[in-house]
């Protein structure tokens, strides 16, 4: 097992932790514990059983909704705690998410009216839509 702290483009920090899985043909197996962002306030976690990227604050759980289709990650929902609106959260788990599917070299597909809209406002992520082809 191996414990990793990598700083991304957008001064993200992640714990990756890498174990070898020698019980599935000798590949190595990526845990990615959480993310934090620049000013350490909101950590993001992805929530592999309940398919959802997740920042938990005092008044509930902040999160997007995820599924796979293929190799497309389809990105179905956001949800912030209402005395949490307007902090940062989202931004945070939007930046956390595209980053995911970059590094991931994934498409996204997006059903969320509020995640289309801060695509469309940061153009720097278009790149990921699967539809953009």
């Amino acid at each position: 097992m191996a414990f990793q702290l990598v700083l991304n483009a957008h001064l993200q920090i992640t714990l990756v932790i890498s174990i070898r899985n020698r019980s599935n043909c000798g590949f190595d197996t990526l845990f990615q514990i959480m993310t934090m962002n620049p000013s350490n306030q909101y950590i993001v976690t992805r929530n592999e059983n309940d398919f959802r990227f997740e920042v938990v604050t005092k008044d509930g759980t902040a999160y997007i909704d995820y599924r796979w289709s293929g190799e497309i990650l389809l990105l179905l929902y956001i949800f912030v705690p209402v005395s949490f609106r307007g902090k940062g959260i989202s931004r945070v788990l939007l930046e956390h998410v595209l980053n995911y599917a970059l590094e991931k070299k994934v498409k996204i597909k997006v059903f969320c009216p509020y995640i289309a809209k801060y695509i469309r406002m940061h153009p720097e992520h278009q790149g990921l839509l699967a539809n953009n082809e």
